[in-house]
């Protein structure tokens, strides 16, 4: 009798573990995903910005002078107003989070892992 009574009892505290906790990861996860997407937000915007500076300051713009200021860890696809495209980078192999900046006619689409992020 006394067994079955802890039995139920650990149980009882397994399952409801579980039923909390289920949710819990869940939600964490999406918390995790939606602040890596505003990270890659901002920095795309951010290189955008670097980008139409670097145009309206009349200075180059092309891989060699961009590449000081983008990480070569992530995937950075710049597309100018001329509507040339420079990519530098290599896509991310894990889950990744993508987020566009755009500034002048500059668009930056970054794709970065989310294991760097968090």
């Amino acid at each position: 009798m006394r067994r079955r009574i802890i039995f139920t009892i650990i149980t009882t505290v397994f399952i409801t573990a579980l039923l909390i906790a289920i949710p819990l990861l869940g939600y964490s996860n999406y918390g995790i995903r939606q602040k890596a997407k505003a990270f890659a937000a901002t920095e795309a915007q951010n290189d955008a910005q670097v980008v139409d500076y670097r145009i309206k300051a009349r200075l180059p713009v092309d891989k060699e002078s961009l590449r000081p200021y983008l990480e070569p860890q992530r995937l950075t696809v710049v597309t100018l107003p001329t509507g040339e495209t420079l990519t530098f980078g290599a896509p991310p192999q894990k889950s990744s989070a993508r987020g566009t900046g755009k500034s002048g006619g500059v668009t930056v689409v970054v794709t970065e892992p989310i294991d760097s992020i968090v």
